[in-house]
């Protein structure tokens, strides 16, 4: 397409052989060989319509080493996405993350104004969603009624599962309740497949306490039990019955 094609000013399909090409040699610059500005409110620079079909679209980018498509802005959104039956913006991988966030704040966010979920992870055979952290905690939750929920079909599946090579595989620290609570057929059970090992263990380490209690049951029928710290001996010379 030459100059004399567009002479006066007005760009029609007429005077446009497709595909349209456009080459520029500019190195290091945002401005490509086609540029598109509009001054209006809310006005659009460049915009595209894809034809019909699954993988249609209404603009495409490639690139050997950089980005495809990359957005900037000042105040706003860099990238958006916008779709009424599908999915806003869809992102696939090829031995790589198929979504990748860095910031300074936060990598992803996910925010959900309905009921559904702020970020929802789903896997094959891998872990629906994975934190970690070099410094501090891996995954973080926090709710009203659960920071974290796990829930598991299976019948010898766990809800919440917790592994620690040197230290507590599962931890629970409350101020002014009860630090882990456990509600079912056995409120807790422990179950250790190593010799000598101890199922379940307490530990009361509170400073002249006299009264504290290393482990302590509590049933209807008088079949509860405590062993108060520092008291206890292998045959249970101390025990509380409540």
């Amino acid at each position: 397409m030459s100059k004399a094609k567009i002479g006066d000013g007005q760009v029609t399909s007429a005077k446009l052989v497709a595909p349209l090409r456009l080459t520029s040699a500019a190195a290091n610059t945002v401005i490509g060989a086609f540029d598109g500005t509009s001054t209006g409110q809310n006005g659009v620079g460049v915009s595209g319509k894809g034809g019909s079909g699954v993988d249609a679209a209404g603009v495409y980018g490639s690139a050997n080493a950089g980005a495809g498509v990359a957005g900037e802005s000042s105040n706003g959104d860099g990238v958006r996405g916008l779709s009424h039956n599908g999915t806003g913006v869809y992102d696939e991988g090829i031995g790589n993350p198929g979504v990748w966030g860095e910031s300074d704040n936060d990598g992803v966010l996910g925010v959900s104004t309905g009921s559904g979920d702020g970020v929802s992870g789903v896997a094959d055979d891998g872990a629906g969603v994975h934190g970690q952290g070099t410094n501090g905690t891996g995954v973080l939750g926090e709710g009203i009624d659960f920071g974290v929920h796990g829930i598991a079909d299976g019948a010898q599946s766990r809800g919440v599962y917790g592994e620690s090579d040197d230290g507590y595989g599962v931890a629970g620290v409350s101020q002014h309740s009860v630090g882990v609570v456990g509600a079912g057929t056995t409120g807790v059970g422990g179950v250790t497949p190593l010799p000598n090992g101890t199922g379940v263990s307490g530990e009361s380490v509170g400073v002249n306490d006299a009264e504290g209690v290393g482990v302590r049951g509590k049933a209807n029928q008088c079949v509860g039990c405590a062993a108060r710290a520092g008291q206890a001996s292998p045959g249970f010379s101390s025990v509380r019955w409540s």
